[in-house]
């Protein structure tokens, strides 16, 4: 009778090891989906119970505000029925002086693109008589100049307002597919149109303007104030702000001067406040020309691919490619966004996004999400990344003939983050990449 019993020992013995794996596999499963679910939750997580032990970041802590200054006192001669049209007739008629810089120009003196000048600089000494007549006014290479407007407490450092004169050319043959003529300075009672109303004369009439309206009620300034206008901006500034700033060095010293205050930046009511955004930082620039050579020989015996053909290869490859786009908390768009997040409207942005923007301060992922979303936007990635633009290309001479070169221009605006190096860096990369493909060498 002992038999049997042990027998079904022996058979009954195998079913509880079965069921001991079956729970043991379930336990690990659940195990494995918990652990899945931890990891992928893993930022909320650290982000709540770092919340129970730091004060969620503010915004406000960040973009911190100065008590409100009181103009009113000086402004009320802008308020009065006349100013608006009195002031963009100021701007208008500097409009209508041409005064294009172009990039082959040559030197003052040798060139007589530049003799548009002396009309504009008669324009400003009749339109702001008093400013001419009260500070220093100095004449730097000719057409820079160099306003100073001596303070009474010699131990401040002055105030430096820049701007410039020039405007960018016009082609001749788009003048027909302007809303107004270029040179109009034509007012609707909104805006004034041409060449160099935005880009820079409203900078530099307006800082006259000014000036001219202080002197006008006595005003006499505790600290000097200095006005710099350079003529070629446009053309990077090597015969205007250059000796202009050679200048100022050799009257003030190294960093003799309080602050700089530039073209750039604006006030506007955006996302429901009124928010002013100087411009604080200044990207690099570097125009880079791309040039390939190949045998010449005529076009009913063509190769594979013409200098053209390579050339416009490599210029497709830099525009499918474009520079990885990377927000740092050192950039002044992200304190833009900050402050934007802590005085916009309630209804500016998305809850979740606006307290992503606040968690960006200290979570990495967070700022990860916040550029991810803001890079939707052509514009503020323009501003914040490393851009390029293909601006000039030109190769050829005939019809029936070979081009044996063909050469492109690519403008570069440099992240603040990066430098000219990692741009020449990236584009030796690029060019020995196709040089490679296409057996040219590369230099």
């Amino acid at each position: 009778m002992s038999l049997p019993n042990e027998k079904r020992g022996l058979d009954i013995a195998p079913a509880r090891r079965s069921g001991c794996k079956s729970h043991l596999s379930k336990l690990l499963a659940a195990g494995l989906i918990a652990s899945a679910a931890l990891y992928c939750c893993r930022d909320k997580i650290f982000d709540d119970v770092l919340g129970l032990f730091v004060r969620e970041p503010d915004s406000k802590d960040y973009c911190k505000q100065v008590n409100p200054f009181d103009a009113s006192n000086w402004t009320t001669a802008y308020d009065v029925d006349g100013f608006e049209a009195k002031a963009a007739e100021l701007l208008g008629g500097a409009v209508r002086i041409p005064t294009e810089s172009f990039d082959n120009m040559g030197n003052v003196g040798d060139d007589d693109h530049w003799v548009v000048f002396d009309k504009l600089h008669k324009y400003l000494e009749k339109q702001f008589p008093k400013t001419h007549k009260a500070l220093k006014v100095e004449k730097v290479n000719t057409y820079g100049l160099l306003f100073t407007w001596k303070g009474s407490d010699s131990s401040l450092k002055p105030l430096l307002l820049m701007g410039h004169q020039d405007v960018v050319p016009v082609d001749p043959k788009t003048v027909d597919q302007w809303k107004q003529p270029p040179f109009s300075g034509y007012y609707d009672g909104t805006y004034v149109w041409g060449r160099g109303s935005g880009d820079d004369k409203s900078g530099l009439i307006g800082i006259l303007a000014t000036v001219e309206s202080l002197l006008d009620r006595d005003f006499k300034p505790t600290r000097t104030l200095v006005l710099s206008f350079g003529y070629d901006e446009e053309v990077g500034g090597p015969r205007g702000a250059k000796p202009l700033a050679e200048r100022i060095l050799e009257t003030y010293g190294k960093d003799g001067i309080a602050m700089i205050v530039d073209e750039g930046g604006s006030a506007v009511t955006d996302k429901g406040v009124a928010i002013a955004r100087p411009a604080v930082g200044e990207k690099g620039y570097m125009d880079v020309t791309i040039e390939v050579r190949t045998p010449g020989g005529h076009s009913s015996v063509p190769p594979s691919h013409t200098s053209i053909g390579i050339l416009s290869k490599v210029i497709v490859d830099f525009e499918d490619n474009p520079y990885q786009v990377k927000l740092h908390r050192s950039n002044p768009m992200y304190t833009l966004l900050q402050c934007e997040a802590a005085y916009a409207a309630p209804d500016a942005f998305v809850p979740r996004f606006r307290k992503a923007i606040q968690r960006s301060l200290i979570s990495d992922k967070a700022l990860e999400f916040v550029t991810e979303v803001m890079s939707a936007d052509r514009i503020w990635r323009a501003f914040v990344g490393t851009t390029q633009a293909v601006d000039i290309i030109n190769g050829g001479v005939k019809a029936n003939a070979l081009p044996e070169q063909a050469k492109a221009l690519i403008n570069h605006r440099i992240a603040i983050e990066s430098s000219i190096v990692d741009v020449q860096k990236h584009i030796e990369n690029k060019l020995a990449h196709w040089g490679k493909t296409y057996n040219l060498q590369h230099n």
